[in-house]
């Protein structure tokens, strides 16, 4: 990322704050309990995942994407970027746009 994108991170942090971008994070307790209203937890709409080799999370939980292909019946991509890490719209714009946007041609295709 370039210092200029990263100064305006740094100016939208500061002028808004962290409760918006951590609320999710704050809130993961309660949501863990929540879902269980909820039994079918599968996501059967079509879905890409992207992340980068690098993702904190795969490392947290190796079992994860494969846990993860049993409860997305409709993922149609799963695209780990090379040398990126949890933040690869930031690290790898290009990419991850072509990526999204062969995902919605491909799904806009079956409509």
């Amino acid at each position: 990322m370039s210092d200029e994108v990263l100064d305006e991170y740094g100016r939208t942090f500061k002028e808004g704050g962290f409760f918006g971008p951590v609320s999710w994070y704050r809130n993961i307790g309660s949501d863990y309990y929540e879902m269980h209203a909820y039994p079918d937890q599968r996501i059967h709409v079509p879905s890409a995942f992207l992340c980068g080799d690098k993702e904190v999370a795969l490392s947290m939980f190796p079992e994860g994407l494969e846990v993860q292909r049993q409860f997305v019946p409709g993922l149609r991509v799963e695209k780990i970027l090379p040398g990126a890490g949890h933040w690869i719209q930031q690290e790898r714009p290009s990419e991850v746009n072509e990526a999204i946007i062969a995902f919605l041609s491909d799904i806009r295709s079956q409509i």
